[in-house]
């Protein structure tokens, strides 16, 4: 497990170029120059200025209200969200095409992609204690490590400045059940603020199956979920501890295969835990030393009686996965240049009886890292900034990697800014794919991926901002699963991807922020380039060649009201472009209204929230049909202090 320490800061060339007190970063401030910001924080939502990068703020969340990480996700170009069916269906992040492994996804900079498969499923992570979602798109493996192939996402964490507790009802289609209550205490220089969510539902709704040329209506079963989870943030003056604990079981409904509904009995349980702790050890002139250290415990057991190719009694297994890191970070910062240095190790393991029989039922995994970044003033241009950061990994069943990065900022005009970047990133393969049973293949290589970005961001008006990237990427040695026999696929280091793509954005803020709107587009192009007949040079399966997010909210008063659009264009499910694996566009509509009334210190939110309101009837995973249209409501009793 890697910990990150914030994020690095950006020097801005924006006058006044005199040094000033910066911003805060995990506790540790550092020197640098003024930035100059014109408008509010959805204006320069921007996480990372030296990378293509976004930050979707409070005022946004808050807005749009969403249950999961996963229903927010779209407002950002770049990124598609994965769903396999309704609620209970898992919910993985694509960054410009990339696989869901190839994400990094953090909370408070504390790494969640998991070890075994390396995905995380958004649809499990409540947003009652998120304040902010940075997205980092391209590769940052010289900042973050492994999977930061294609981007980053890094769930920053809610801490109101005041003492408050909230409860929340609700409801909606489809049997859900909403229940969260939380609150902040502030004690001093001691801040805690703890959460409890629980979202259930019973998974089952209706769906159009073509079948013998005929349409029929059939209900989804077996997709219920239930999910109760907790996040607690605590944090002093120089030092943060944070935990995340979550329980939760599904239905694995599977797949519908040709049109035949399939009754299906798979179950899912995870119980998962994270803890992650941030001192402050020194900090002494431009010196700054801090230590962090993370634990995590997974614990997996998966039922499925009907699959009796493993055996008359089908399949009940069970994985614990754990995962340890510390790390300490060495800092100096002037107003001319900042320089980090961060060395790390960590130790995973997985235990489960389902692993190839050369490597028992027990394997284990060392790292160790050291890293250096360096931001500084190149002499040739006083409006240029120049980033520099190397990494070095060694892995003791993978081997080793070392990732640079070279970022460049050019201030262009008052509120112009240019930035351009090359990396050289990695992702080390899964437990799964080196070692689940039947699929697993010891010795395969890290993916290798060489990315280059170009963007521009500028205010073309006091209350309107545009971005814009042009990326390319390549990737070799990329791990596919592989057919080897009818029933059977193996992970293969034989992929290499060609991706090009262009994404624009476009943030406004009207009537003294009350309304915030965004536009995003993206125009992307994954290729396999194998060599393999057939295949060379189709577009990878799943990634969508055109995306759109179109959206406004508005907040005065105590009403809020929100509308939201969004079109995905067409997919193939399978390599080759098949025509029997196309999935057709589709289009997404949803608003939301919300009304407030307080006294004095309480208050009472009602809020009304539909989705899928034009009743698409469409599939994001080949097999997986999603609901139709659905209506939610909450109430929230909130009391803050005076």
């Amino acid at each position: 497990m890697t910990i990150c320490v914030g994020t690095i800061l950006a020097a801005s060339a924006a006058a006044p170029r005199a040094a000033a007190q910066g911003t805060v970063q995990d506790t540790a401030s550092v020197q640098t120059r003024v930035v100059t910001v014109v408008g509010n924080q959805w204006l320069n939502a921007r996480a990372d200025q030296f990378l293509a990068s976004a930050t979707i703020p409070p005022a946004l969340l808050q807005r749009l209200a969403p249950p999961t990480v996963s229903d927010v996700m779209h407002v950002v170009p770049g990124v598609h969200v994965r769903q396999y069916g309704g609620l209970g269906g898992l919910r993985t992040v694509s960054v410009r095409g990339g696989g869901t492994a190839q994400t990094l996804v953090l909370v408070q900079g504390i790494r969640l992609s998991s070890v075994q498969n390396g995905t995380v499923d958004l649809g499990l992570i409540p947003t009652s204690m998120i304040g902010s979602i940075d997205v980092i798109r391209g590769g940052a493996a010289a900042l973050y490590g492994t999977n930061a192939v294609s981007g980053v996402v890094d769930l920053r964490l809610h801490t109101p400045s005041t003492s408050q507790a909230w409860c929340t009802v609700g409801g909606g289609s489809f049997d859900q059940t909403d229940l969260r209550a939380g609150g902040t205490a502030r004690l001093g220089t001691t801040s805690v603020t703890a959460a409890v969510d629980m979202m259930r539902a019973d998974g089952t709704y209706p769906f159009g199956m073509r079948y013998d040329g005929k349409t029929y209506e059939v209900n989804r079963v077996n997709a219920d979920v239930s999910n109760i989870s907790g996040m607690a943030h605590v944090s002093g003056a120089s030092w943060n501890v944070v935990t995340m604990l979550r329980h939760a079981q599904r239905g694995v409904p599977g797949p519908l295969v040709d049109g035949l509904l399939t009754p299906s009995r798979a179950r899912l349980h995870d119980d998962d835990g994270v803890v992650g702790v941030l001192i402050r050890l020194l900090e002494k002139g431009a010196w700054q030393m801090s230590a962090t250290g993370s634990l995590r415990v997974l614990d997996q057991w998966f039922f499925d009686p009907d699959a009796t190719v493993m055996g008359p009694r089908g399949i009940d297994e069970r994985y614990v996965q754990r995962d340890a890191m510390t790390s300490i970070l060495l800092q100096y910062a002037s107003a001319a240049h900042l320089v980090r240095t961060r060395i790390e190790a960590g130790v995973a393991d997985l235990r489960g009886r389902m692993l190839q029989p050369d490597v028992g039922s027990h394997v284990i995994r060392r790292s160790a890292a050291a890293a250096t970044e360096w931001q500084w003033l190149p002499g040739f241009a006083a409006d240029a900034t120049l980033r520099a950061a190397l990494r070095a990994d060694v892995i003791s069943d993978v081997g080793t990697a070392v990732s640079p990065l070279l970022a460049l900022q050019w201030r262009l005009a008052e509120s112009t800014m240019l930035r351009a970047s090359y990396s050289y990133d990695f992702r080390a393969p899964s437990f799964n794919e080196l070692y689940y049973l039947n699929y697993g293949t010891a010795g395969l290589r890290p993916e290798r991926s060489h990315t280059v970005n170009l963007g521009l961001a500028t205010a073309l008006t006091s209350w309107l901002h545009a971005d814009a990237d042009v990326f390319a990427m390549r990737t070799t040695d990329q791990i596919l699963a592989v057919p080897t026999s009818a029933v059977a696929t193996s992970a293969m280091n034989i992929g290499r991807t060609a991706s090009q793509g262009l994404e624009l954005g476009l943030r406004a803020s009207l009537l003294d922020d009350a309304v915030l709107t965004h536009w995003s587009y993206t125009l992307q192009d994954v290729r396999d380039r194998t060599g393999s007949p057939g295949i060379d040079g189709t577009l990878l399966p799943y990634v969508p060649q055109e995306m759109i997010s179109l959206g406004a909210t508005y907040a005065r008063g105590d009403v809020q009201a929100s509308l939201q659009w969004s079109y995905v264009s067409h997919r193939y499910a399978q390599s080759g472009e098949a025509w029997p694996s196309l999935l057709p566009a589709y289009h997404l509509l949803s608003a939301g209204l919300g009304i407030r009334a307080t006294m004095q210190a309480l208050g009472i939110d009602l809020r009304l929230q539909a989705d899928n309101l034009l009743d698409a009837r469409y599939d994001v995973i080949l097999g997986y049909p999603m609901p139709g249209r659905s209506f939610r409501v909450l109430t929230t009793l909130r009391w803050e202090q005076q």
